[in-house]
């Protein structure tokens, strides 16, 4: 496959290589990795979010960052472009810093999967290959409903983690 999610996602397959551009709350972030780990050029500029959020808005550029680089780790899967083009739409409705609710307008292509998490395992790592926790993206119905980040760690974390933190598990 020679593109993946609508261009925004290029794979060279006998490499196994793959390039994420996108523009993000007007910062462009450039990521490119094996599935073993994105390395962001943006990482420092992501905006951490705080407290409990009630109101809707916008995915901040470290959640869609993280959102879409779950949704790379699918590949070939049958339902990814649909849901990277859900994830242009998407809005925060609510929910945790760890745990955001997601909403989707129901004119964005639906996906024929069960309610539930993706099957992908995407493991959050420290800089000692420790496993912090994982990300998982929740469907509902057909639309993304959740990005939740499940920490393995005594102390729960303030944010998801960085994009380069990620890896295949």
């Amino acid at each position: 496959m020679e593109q993946m999610l609508n261009g925004i996602i290029g794979r060279t397959p006998a490499a196994g290589v793959f390039d994420l551009t996108t523009t993000i709350e007007g910062q462009t972030v450039v990521c490119t990795g094996s599935g073993s780990g994105w390395f962001g050029e943006d990482r420092d500029s992501v905006c951490p979010m705080s407290g409990h959020e009630s109101h809707e808005r916008a995915l901040s550029l470290r959640e869609h960052a993280v959102l879409l680089w779950v949704l790379c780790e699918l590949g070939e899967f049958e339902a990814a472009e649909a849901l990277e083009m859900q994830s242009r739409a998407v809005s925060v409705v609510g929910g945790l810093p760890t745990m955001l609710r997601l909403s989707v307008p129901e004119d964005a292509p639906s996906v024929p999967l069960p309610d539930g998490p993706l099957p992908v395992r995407s493991i959050a790592i420290d800089e000692a290959g420790k496993p912090l926790g994982e990300v998982l993206i929740w469907i509902s119905a057909g639309y993304l409903s959740a990005l939740e980040y499940a920490w393995y760690t005594d102390d729960p974390p303030s944010d998801l983690p960085c994009p380069s933190m990620l890896r295949t598990g």
